[in-house]
């Protein structure tokens, strides 16, 4: 229980707003269908989210590959 308190689910409402403000839904849309955003936690047939560790590393690869 502390790990997850550590690391929070962030719903895939929230994960827009704070880790992908620049990316359009269309292309995070797209990007799941291609495998390349790790698949989400899913909640209940409408929620889904990802863990704040799996998003950070994510983005921290994904900024990697970039330079």
């Amino acid at each position: 229980m502390n790990e997850e308190m550590n690391d929070p689910l962030i719903l895939r409402k929230d994960a827009r707003k704070l880790y992908f403000a620049d990316v359009h839904r269309s292309t995070l849309v797209r990007w799941e269908r291609e495998g390349k955003l790790p698949p989400p936690i899913r909640i209940s047939a409408r929620v889904q989210g990802w863990r704040r560790s799996t998003l950070e590393r994510f983005l921290s690869e994904r900024e990697g590959s970039q330079s």
